[in-house]
């Protein structure tokens, strides 16, 4: 065989063109088939042996205070315990948080710090239950205690005391207010007198949203910032089949078309003079049959 022919056949055995993939394909069909209807009916198979996932849902006013309170240690470990959860994760607390932080989800939904919050159980009973022991240990974690609570009564005290003698101050200003006049001095006394009077207003408002603060800070997580309370639906969330079904396939796919291909390459390089020998020693340390040498090599 001359240099130009043997240079001729290493291109043709090198070579590996379109026409090839489809050849490929072709042949293994019937595999590719056959593993995608399999790969997609266990996906649907599992989706469907998994147990149903039902909610409760409920609307509350959240302070970022609060907010950082539920999904801290002091509320969630309470309810991994009082609920089984705890137990049900190999008595591992950050097992447990990190379950019911995963099916807890919450979403503000105005501006003014309310928000939806929902509950994945496995029951109705379950998502509602905890949804409540939730709300429940909030409260109890957000009430202060020892000197923060001390120092904020002792803020309520004083900012009743302020409010009382702003108060006074109002009432007796308004009794020195004389019916207004039409004489060109008294009415600049009256408007010198309605910029003190909003003065003590403004004063008066915001001791009381001050008190009123103080007021939340001490009754802490309650009855009065639950909007809408717990409500576990009827029916369970739909399943969602298509993320499983088309990873699945996905998945085998590649895997199918990467072994067929492969399936190729051994085919082809078991009869090439230069490969074939080392495909040999191959199979020898795997004790595989095929060792013998190819009739196409020379």
């Amino acid at each position: 065989m001359s240099s130009e022919m043997r240079d001729e056949k290493a291109y043709r055995d090198d070579y590996f063109g379109i026409l090839d993939v489809v050849v490929v394909l072709a042949e293994s069909w019937l595999i590719l088939l056959m593993g995608v209807i399999l790969a997609g009916g266990a996906a649907l198979l599992a989706v469907y042996l998994e147990p149903k996932t039902y909610v409760a849902t409920a609307k509350i006013s959240l302070t970022p205070v609060h907010g950082a309170l539920l999904s801290s240690p002091a509320v969630l470990d309470p309810v991994a315990a009082e609920s089984g959860i705890l137990a049900a994760n190999g008595d591992s607390p950050d097992a447990a948080r990190d379950y019911i932080l995963s099916r807890r989800t919450l979403e503000p939904i105005s501006s003014v710090g309310l928000y939806d919050i929902t509950m994945k159980g496995r029951t109705r009973e379950e998502a509602k239950q905890v949804l409540e022991k939730l709300f429940s240990q909030l409260g109890t974690a957000s009430r202060p205690k020892g000197a923060a609570k001390q120092e904020l009564e002792e803020a309520a005290v004083r900012l009743k005391k302020e409010i009382a003698d702003i108060e006074s101050i109002r009432r007796a200003f308004v009794k020195q207010r004389g019916p207004a006049s039409n004489s060109p001095g008294r009415g600049s006394q009256i408007e010198i007198h309605e910029q003190s009077f909003l003065k003590i207003q403004q004063e008066m408002d915001g001791r009381r949203t001050e008190l009123a603060t103080v007021k939340s800070d001490l009754e802490g997580f309650g009855s009065a910032q639950i909007v809408q309370p717990p409500i576990a639906h009827e029916q369970p969330l739909p399943r969602n089949k298509r993320k499983p079904v088309f990873a699945a396939v996905s998945v085998t796919t590649m895997f199918l078309l990467a072994l067929v291909f492969l399936r190729e390459f051994w085919r082809r390089a078991s009869v090439d003079p230069v490969n074939g020998p080392k495909l040999r020693r191959i199979k020898r340390a795997f004790w595989l049959p095929g060792t013998k040498p190819s009739a196409y090599e020379s």
